[in-house]
């Protein structure tokens, strides 16, 4: 039995999908890690990000990072144990949840929080290519990497720093874009404290007129 995926704009993810889609049964031949359920949970989750407001956005990016960290936790626990049959499938799914979540997670208002948030999904995006290295070479510590497997790896390496490099560069514009909307408004504050002062000014010396006439 597995829950569905929540309606509610805050639950999504509950403590039993996370116990079952982590949990990794093992016997003499065979090592699978059961995620389906999980990681399609969160793809769909993440999808319905965009109708909520930046608080419950902020809540979901936090509740998907963390069941992120537990599930890479669980796959790169030892690199001495072999790895799970369906890796590749986990690992495959789990790079798209982080792309999602890359989008995704420029919605989050504070700037502080957005960046903290960015920086373990690029810890993720490293223990992935980690875990990939593995499975390319196959448990075989002593079997060297031929030419077309370095540069895979290193294209994946130019890839993942492009897309960091990217990912910079929008914070950096957001960041920009908020710093001008606020000089904007302090603009606008300081224009109107003028007016303000203007017309107290202005009642000041028709009061002064008044009480000079009443006194005659």
């Amino acid at each position: 039995m597995c829950w569905p995926v929540a309606c509610s704009c805050v639950y999504i993810l509950t403590p039993y999908a996370r116990t079952t889609c982590t949990r990794v049964h093992t016997n003499t031949h065979v090592h699978t890690l059961h995620t389906d359920v999980h990681l399609h949970d969160v793809r769909m989750s993440i999808r319905d990000l965009r109708c909520t407001c930046p608080v419950h956005t902020f809540v979901h990016v936090c509740r998907f990072v963390e069941e992120i960290e537990h599930l890479l936790a669980r796959i790169s626990k030892d690199d001495k144990q072999p790895l799970p049959d369906d890796v590749d499938r986990v690992v495959d799914e789990l790079s798209e949840v982080l792309e999602q979540l890359k989008i995704e997670v420029h919605s989050i208002i504070s700037v502080e929080t957005r960046t903290q948030i960015a920086q373990k999904i690029r810890t993720f995006e490293q223990e992935l290519a980690s875990i990939k290295l593995r499975m390319m070479q196959g448990g075989a510590s002593q079997t060297p990497l031929d030419d077309d497997e370095r540069h895979e790896i290193n294209m994946n390496r130019l890839r993942s720093a492009h897309s960091q490099l990217l990912e910079s560069e929008l914070v950096a514009d957001d960041t920009l874009t908020r710093l001008h909307e606020q000089e904007d408004i302090l603009r606008r504050t300081v224009a109107n404290v003028r007016d303000t002062n203007t017309e107290l000014n202005t009642s000041t010396r028709l009061l002064n007129r008044m009480n000079k006439w009443w006194r005659g």
